[in-house]
């Protein structure tokens, strides 16, 4: 249940990167378009474009590092699940071995008398 919502984050992440990447595209696009200052209008746009790429940045690098963190976090989920199947099956054997070494011992009375 865990892991469903957990690829379901994921899924929801990368399509939000997608997006910010596209938007990012077209940012730098009009960026690109802005050769010259005619007043004093056009420089505050290219600050308030550098700001917004400034925070465009942050919010991929910030994305990136939630989806390797998701990565990591799923991966372990499931090493975990496997873990926890494999200390199941390690107690049943360790109860079996257990039941045996119980039966040995009592022939091992039984001969000594």
């Amino acid at each position: 249940m865990q892991l469903s919502a957990l690829t379901e984050n994921l899924a929801a992440i990368r399509s939000e990167l997608k997006a910010n990447h596209e938007k990012l595209a077209s940012v730098d696009q009009i960026k690109a378009e802005k050769t010259g200052f005619n007043s004093s209008i056009d420089c505050f746009c290219f600050y308030f474009i550098l700001l917004l790429l400034d925070i465009e940045a942050r919010l991929v690098v910030s994305q990136d590092e939630r989806r390797a963190l998701l990565e990591r976090s799923l991966a372990i989920e499931s090493k975990n699940e496997k873990l926890i199947v494999d200390y199941g099956q390690l107690t049943k054997k360790n109860a079996e071995l257990e039941s045996a070494l119980l039966e040995i011992a009592r022939e091992y009375q039984v001969l000594q008398v």
